[in-house]
């Protein structure tokens, strides 16, 4: 895993492995961030299959950078986590 500085409350929610997390938090404050390494935290060091993550956002910009910095970081296991948003996922 790249390390990154997080704080306390980013660093919690990137290991928290147990169910569902919901990450909410003003502009700027590093959302995108905290959810691209705790997918990779799932799929690296808890065993998860990229393919039984997912996902939900609100806008199709931060779906498609949250898209592109996982397949950055992770290469073809990004491309095999589903990202989308609430609008996309009840359509």
């Amino acid at each position: 895993m790249v390390q990154i500085n997080l704080s306390k409350e980013q660093e919690e929610a990137v290991r928290f492995y147990k169910g569902c997390c919901e990450v909410v938090a003003s502009a700027g404050s590093g959302k995108t961030t905290v959810i691209v390494n705790r997918v990779e935290n799932l799929i690296r060091n808890r065993g998860i299959p990229p393919e039984k993550i997912l996902v939900v956002t609100f806008s199709r910009k931060t779906k498609e950078e949250l898209q592109s910095r996982l397949v950055r970081r992770m290469s073809w296991h990004g491309t095999d986590v589903e990202v989308t948003t609430f609008h996309a996922l009840g359509w």
